[in-house]
């Protein structure tokens, strides 16, 4: 495993390359209850990217997720990582792409994580401040950078689009790669997924004959988010890592929660409050809420702290759409969960229809092959 943070001098984007084994991978690919169709509603987001909509159905207590989510903290990505509430699984056909966007500062907590599932894929980066913009490119961002060959070779690109100063920072995500966005990258830019072209990617595993890209986007909703931190803190005896909280904590205080595109008022935002309160505590009580993946499936050493103490699943862990982790209904409430499948799913269908690729008419079936596991979003 490789770990590389700021990449391309962007502050807070993170990216750990070949991070667990190929095992894994097709599990977590080939997974029916991750990437199960949804029914799905909702608007598109604003330019705050602030999203509404109804809650989806709960995610069982999946001991897969909870061990990519454990990962994440154990690797050395994210030190302090908030295990989350929410998985949103897409899956990208051949020549798909999806725009950019920002996600809510309001509605999700301190980061955004990324794993990349079955084939490569390319992340973009364009500034959302002019004062970025005007700046240009980081310093630690060259035109062509990275390395090449091996499962833990990534590449990063700048791209200029004209003469005004608009640029883009493209990072490719090699299969099991697992990014994080937080700090200046979950807030001051936006980020998409160029369109794939399939004469331009490495050959997919025999398992994917579709050559389909799959993503898990994990985030965690902010009023779940914010107690979580509080809890820490209740908890924490050291007083380095009080102050590391407080300066967490202060840090996301500037966003106040929100369950939809309208600011709430007090009395709503207190019921936001004591509602992402018992999320906490009902993923706190999951049985794989500290389940890791066995070392044969690991490509780096767990801490000493950590108990190598993984349990086995009994069934076939497999959810397509936002889901809840940890099999409770939604706490939050009618519209507390933004429903993005209909939005992601018209995005890709978009870019399917413009690069000339088939385009299933059915949400949730299959884009560019069958067989794939449900083409949107």
């Amino acid at each position: 495993m490789r770990l590389v943070k700021n990449v391309a001098g962007v502050d807070g984007l993170h990216i750990a390359l070949d991070a667990f084994g190929e095992a894994a991978e097709r599990r977590l690919f080939e997974s029916q209850r991750i990437h199960a169709p949804q029914e799905s509603h909702g608007p598109n987001s604003d330019a705050d990217g602030r999203r509404a909509g109804r809650c989806h159905r709960p995610l069982p207590d999946d001991v897969d997720l909870f061990r990519v989510c454990n990962l994440v903290g154990d690797c050395g990505l994210y030190p302090g990582y908030v295990t989350p509430d929410y998985v949103y699984a897409i899956t990208y056909p051949p020549k798909a792409a999806f725009n950019k966007h920002l996600d809510s500062r309001y509605r999700w907590g301190e980061t955004v994580v990324g794993v990349t599932l079955g084939q490569a894929g390319t992340v973009y980066f364009e500034p959302n401040t002019q004062a970025i913009k005007a700046a240009g490119p980081p310093a630690a961002a060259p035109p062509d950078a990275g390395e090449a060959g091996g499962a833990d070779a990534f590449r990063v690109r700048i791209k200029h689009y004209d003469e005004s100063g608009s640029f883009a920072i493209e990072l490719e995500l090699p299969r099991r790669s697992v990014y994080v966005m937080g700090g200046e990258a979950r807030t001051l830019w936006k980020h998409g997924i160029r369109q794939q072209k399939p004469g331009s990617l490495p050959p997919p595993p025999p398992w994917n004959p579709y050559n389909m890209r799959r993503a898990l986007t994990l985030r965690a909703t902010k009023a779940f988010s914010d107690a979580c931190l509080q809890e820490r803190l209740r908890q924490a005896t050291d007083e380095a890592e009080r102050a590391a909280l407080r300066r967490r904590i202060a840090a996301q205080d500037k966003f106040r929660p929100q369950s939809s595109a309208a600011r709430l008022n007090d009395r709503d935002l207190a019921e936001l409050r004591e509602e992402g309160e018992r999320m906490r505590r009902h993923v706190a009580t999951q049985r794989h809420r500290h389940a890791r993946f066995p070392p044969s499936e690991l490509h780096f050493p767990l801490p000493e702290s950590v108990a190598c103490g993984v349990r086995a699943a009994a069934d076939s862990w497999p959810p397509n759409g936002g889901l809840r982790l940890g099999g409770a209904a939604s706490p939050l409430g009618s519209v507390a969960l933004a429903s993005e499948e209909e939005e992601l799913q018209e995005a890709i269908r978009a870019s399917l229809r413009a690069a000339g690729a088939p385009v299933a008419t059915e949400p949730g079936s299959s884009a560019g092959g069958g067989g794939g596991g449900g083409g949107g979003p």
